[in-house]
């Protein structure tokens, strides 16, 4: 059969000088590719020799696709990944990540790579240090911290306001502490916090180095969606 090749992102998006996949922006429309050949794939190489008659698609040939209820797929990708730590969802605890902003490409950083409490969240181009990346430590019932690895401190807010910002402090139980990961699909979440209900945002969408993160109204926003990029 063809190949089925759903991606939030077009060829062109694809054949840019991309080496990461950190440094692609998240379109929000779903770009699906439905290609008639392959060279090699169901061969007997893939050095040039076509495709068993099995495996290709004939012109002149009638064929079918179906697809899912749309609105069940949307309300089910919006969904909570469900019980933390339990390796069904798209994050696992005792794992290293990257997240990565979806209308910007740019990482969650702590500012300055500051170790000491207080310190707020930013957004920035991608450095290699480790105030850009974090673990997820299970708080039950489908709540997570996230800890900062250069400094152990967890991202909290700063108040239940719109517009609080996210700063790093001690571990604790507070619900200011914890985050619900809500899965988008393709390793993209948002991060909803406990106490305030309010999502993790990017300040007004912005794209530069530097831009504060807060929390905000959930919204469909990329500035508040979040790649996982494993390490």
């Amino acid at each position: 059969m063809g190949c089925q090749r759903p991606s939030y992102f077009t060829p062109e998006d694809l054949s840019k000088g991309v080496r990461h996949d950190y440094q692609l922006t998240r379109r929000q429309d779903v770009v699906l590719r439905l290609n008639l050949r392959q060279t090699g794939i169901g061969g007997n190489d893939s050095w040039g020799v076509h495709p068993l008659d099995t495996y290709k698609l004939f012109p002149n040939r009638d064929y079918t696709y179906t697809y899912p209820n749309l609105a069940d797929a949307q309300a089910l990708s919006s969904e909570p990944v469900g019980t933390a730590g339990g390796g069904t969802g798209p994050v696992q605890t005792g794992v290293d990540y990257r997240l990565v902003a979806q209308h910007s490409s740019k990482l969650v950083d702590i500012n300055g790579g500051s170790a000491s409490a207080g310190a707020t969240a930013t957004q920035w181009t991608a450095t290699g240090g480790l105030n850009q990346v974090f673990d997820l430590l299970d708080s039950g019932s489908g709540y997570y911290r996230v800890r900062a690895r250069h400094s152990g401190l967890v991202l909290q807010v700063a108040s239940s306001s719109t517009g609080a910002d996210i700063t790093q402090q001690p571990d604790s139980g507070s619900p200011s502490r914890q985050w619900q990961v809500v899965d988008h699909g393709l390793g993209v979440i948002s991060l909803v916090n406990r106490q305030s209900g309010l999502a993790v945002d990017v300040w007004q969408a912005s794209t530069a180095d530097g831009a504060r993160i807060s929390q905000w109204t959930t919204g469909s926003g990329l500035n508040q969606r979040f790649g996982l990029q494993r390490l």
